[in-house]
């Protein structure tokens, strides 16, 4: 969808948050295990199995190392986006269904020729009209044609009685 009145929207990697997500994931991980009804020894193994698994995905999900992640997330007028990594490296990509808009944070996800690629933003980490704006964008870019009404009245109407 084209936002030829709207200006892109230039979206900076905010460490912290991504960190805090890693590491809370990585803490849930190695407790459950000590929580099951297993001997020390097998929920010692579980926890270390559990705590590379977590360690891994948050890795490919980019939240935590250097080879996976975006720096910058660029989103133009006319609806493309440009992803930028550590490396300087930039690439068209799409914005994947997966994308969610929670009320304190954005989470969003790219599909591209290299792969795809994630994004978490804190609402309170970014500029309050910068958050405002990529979320109005988001759910303008996903709502069905002719049917964001969202009211009962408008889904029925096409039906006879």
């Amino acid at each position: 969808m084209s936002f030829a009145d709207s200006p892109s929207l230039e979206l900076e990697r905010q460490p912290r948050s991504e960190y805090a997500v890693a590491l809370v994931a990585l803490a849930i991980a190695s407790i459950i295990p000590w929580l099951l009804p297993f001997t020390a020894g097998a929920s010692g193994v579980f926890t270390m199995f559990a705590a590379t698994l977590v360690a891994s995905c948050s890795w490919w999900a980019g939240l935590i190392g250097e080879r996976r992640r975006i720096v910058r997330a660029i989103w133009e007028s006319d609806g493309s986006w440009w992803l930028i990594d550590t490396k300087g490296i930039r690439w068209a990509a799409v914005l994947a269904a997966e994308t969610r808009v929670l009320p304190s944070m954005i989470w969003l996800h790219w599909r591209s020729i290299r792969g795809t690629r994630q994004m978490l933003l804190r609402r309170r980490g970014m500029p309050e009209v910068t958050g405002r704006r990529l979320a109005a964008r988001l759910r303008l870019e996903n709502a069905p044609a002719g049917k964001f009404d969202g009211s009962k009245e408008s889904s029925a109407a096409g039906r006879s009685p």
